[in-house]
């Protein structure tokens, strides 16, 4: 992921795709959770609705929350590799 390809949190014209590979990113690195409310709660809402997973590392949020890992949670659960692949249709 370089700097261009983060320009998609912040570019109208960004599409689905680009958006929710950047959000992935953030919260892989765990950056997410660390960043401006905003981007976490928007990154709260792609897991939610399956279109990002959760990170490999359990990691804590600006207020010392744990958000937990993808291997914290069940298989077909919010935040997993399966929850999001049955929800995904734009690939």
């Amino acid at each position: 992921m370089t700097t261009r390809d983060m320009s998609a949190l912040y570019r109208e014209d960004a599409t689905l795709e680009e958006t929710v590979t950047a959000y992935q990113f953030l919260i892989d690195t765990g950056d997410a959770w660390r960043m401006d409310g905003f981007t976490g709660r928007t990154a709260m809402r792609l897991i939610e609705d399956g279109l990002c997973t959760l990170g490999p590392n359990r990691v804590k949020d600006y207020y010392g929350n744990t958000v937990p890992a993808i291997t914290d949670v069940e298989p077909g659960t919010k935040g997993s590799t399966e929850y999001a692949a049955q929800r995904r249709d734009w690939g």
